[in-house]
């Protein structure tokens, strides 16, 4: 199947030269044949989803690509997500806790993941990063995100807004993820699942603000 193939070496470039992190399931193995590969990779952060992540801790059965991949984009035995939305997420790294928000710490930044969705706004996959582990901190869901200075439970608010309509999400620390305060909140069981044809060309204007 691959005989007579070559990697698009300027399409390699154009997509890895602004990322910022690459993140890799066992990067410990990838990251040296990447870079092998193409220049474009040296002096790029990388992160591992199989050793920076607590699988079992987290009710997972294990650290394989297909598990992780599975739990995240599946709900309920149906798909989330559209195919591809990881591939086209764009990812934020933040500092969600409390405290000075450190740069060159890149270890302990938490990420967001920008997913779309079928209804005409995004999803907002959070992930917190710390000494202690990397672990799920739940979703938030509007066209645009803020960051407030504000913090409860030792973690930064989190609002959205559509339109008129703005959201508070503040974390908590019972459930060690963030949950809608505002009236009528969603769940991934009474939302709707993001899997339409995507037709709102407006999905393309959501921003992710000040970060």
């Amino acid at each position: 199947m691959l005989t007579g193939q070559a990697i698009d070496t300027q399409r390699l470039r154009s997509l890895i030269e602004p990322a910022d992190l690459i993140i890799a399931h066992n990067a410990g193995f990838d990251r040296p044949f990447c870079e092998a590969l193409s220049p474009v990779f040296a002096n790029k952060a990388w992160a591992c989803s199989v050793s920076e992540i607590d699988w079992s801790a987290r009710g997972f059965e294990g650290s394989k690509l297909g598990y992780a991949i599975s739990e995240f984009m599946w709900f309920m035995g149906q798909p989330f997500y559209p195919i591809g939305a990881l591939a086209e997420a764009k990812i934020a790294h933040l500092r969600l806790s409390s405290g000075e928000l450190d740069t060159s710490d890149e270890d302990n930044l938490d990420l967001v993941f920008k997913m779309r969705e079928a209804g005409g706004g995004h999803y907002f996959e959070i992930v917190l990063r710390s000494d202690r582990g990397t672990r799920y901190g739940g979703w938030v869901w509007g066209k645009e995100l803020e960051v407030l200075d504000e913090c409860v439970d030792g973690y930064r608010v989190l609002v959205t807004s559509s339109g008129a309509c703005r959201r508070r999400f503040e974390f908590c620390s019972d459930k060690s993820r963030y949950r809608c305060v505002e009236p009528g909140a969603l769940s991934k069981s009474n939302s709707t699942f993001a899997v339409s044809p995507l037709t709102d060309t407006g999905l393309l204007e959501a921003e992710v603000r000040s970060f």
